[in-house]
């Protein structure tokens, strides 16, 4: 029904949910609402006696038919329990341990987030490692270049060498240089595969910093989400209060005012015994107090139809300080999370930055290697068309990256 526990504080969070049916709110706030309406039940019932104790039992069952619909709402096989005190006492107890129980649910879903965030943790350092030794193996591999650029350089003046010196030892420097030649080739082509390696391996970083980047903003929507759900459960439970409260006075205006009349009446019934008061008088008395009892009745069945019994009303003033204290609680975990995703957000931009400068250094490295590939072509097409003169008047000529020898 509108302004009951059932239909305002019934909500799934991020993580878990409440059952619908079940109440969060404190019971022992029923009890002391139940003990306030006996003992004013019970004193209006000494000041008017004229069954105020059949309305507070009344109330009594009605608030039990609540908590036990009938079977016209679709559960016919489920039976209802007659009401009785003991009965409702063990209906409310039940109400309490299933907030117990709701409460133990609540610490081991924030104990198994603290575990996550804790693993989270471990896993940005397990990448940060991966990231120093990439790093480290591409300084390694920047230096294995650097040893083949020296050793090309080598390599040239040795070729100078040799070419001043073809006419003596050409045939043995040849063989010699196209050796190295092919080696230098061999080193290259590793080096290429080892480049190529470290670029899919900063794919594969890549990507798993994006899955992880992906997963954060989700759970940040999600408790996002959830905050706005209880914040706008919150205004909607101060409107009714605020609702609750200004009829609540008026109520209890109408009460006094009743009392008042009631006293009035015991008044005149005490004159007219001794003076004979004028019965007129007391007949206007008697339909003034009967008006504003059903007044005070129509009141009291239009608040109870339209926010719940008193009972449920003080329940939910009582439920709203353990609504604030989980909102406060996920705002603070709001914020925490933020700040993770800021940290993870600079933390991924910081490797975006490095990956960009590894890209630029493995596409200097690569043009570096195609020039010297180009360089050592245009070597071998030198040297094929160079001519060492024989014993016999003939010549030899050098052809690809083997000897072969055509005498004339």
């Amino acid at each position: 029904m509108p302004g009951s526990p059932h239909s305002m504080y019934t909500y799934e969070d991020a993580r878990g949910s409440v059952a619908p049916g079940e109440d969060i709110f404190d019971e022992r706030s029923l009890y002391r609402s139940f003990d306030r309406l006996d003992h004013a039940e019970g004193d209006r019932a000494v000041e008017a006696p004229g069954g105020m104790g059949a309305d507070a039992e009344a109330k009594l069952r009605e608030l039990w038919e609540m908590m036990h619909p009938s079977a016209q709402d679709g559960d016919d096989d489920v039976p209802v329990q007659d009401f009785s005190l003991l009965a409702f006492s063990s209906k409310v107890q039940s109400l309490h341990s299933q907030s117990a129980m709701l409460n133990d649910q609540k610490e081991v879903l924030q104990r198994q987030i603290k575990q996550q965030r804790e693993l989270n943790n471990k896993s940005d350092e397990t990448k940060d490692r991966e990231m120093a030794e990439m790093e480290t193996q591409l300084k390694s591999t920047q230096a294995t270049l650097s040893q083949v650029e020296a050793q090309a350089q080598s390599l040239e003046s040795k070729l100078a060498d040799a070419l001043d010196q073809s006419s003596r030892s050409q045939g043995e420097a040849t063989i010699a240089l196209h050796s190295n030649i092919d080696n230098l080739q061999n080193e290259l082509d590793n080096l290429q595969n080892k480049l190529e390696d470290r670029q899919n391996e900063l794919e594969d970083l890549k990507s798993s910093n994006a899955i992880d980047l992906a997963d954060l903003q989700s759970q940040l929507t999600s408790s996002s989400e959830h905050i706005s759900a209880l914040q706008l459960a919150k205004s909607t439970a101060e409107a009714h209060i605020g609702d609750l409260t200004a009829d609540l006075e008026k109520a209890r205006k109408a009460e006094a005012q009743v009392v008042s009349l009631t006293a009035d009446l015991e008044e005149a019934r005490n004159v007219q015994s001794a003076r004979a008061v004028d019965e007129d008088e007391l007949d206007t008395k008697n339909m003034e107090i009967a008006r504003l009892q059903t007044e005070v009745t129509i009141a009291r069945a239009e608040l109870d139809g339209a926010y719940g019994s008193r009972a449920q009303r003080a329940a939910e003033v009582a439920s709203n300080p353990a609504i604030q204290k989980e909102l406060d609680a996920l705002r603070r975990e709001l914020g925490e999370t933020i700040e993770e995703y800021e940290v993870l957000t600079k933390a991924s931009i910081e490797g975006e930055r490095e990956r960009e400068l590894l890209e630029k250094e493995i596409d200097r490295l690569r043009d570096e290697r195609e020039a010297l590939e180009a360089k050592l072509s245009d070597e071998r097409v030198r040297w094929m068309g160079v001519k060492s003169p024989g014993p016999d008047g003939g010549g030899r000529r050098v052809w690809g990256r083997g000897i072969r020898v055509r005498r004339c």
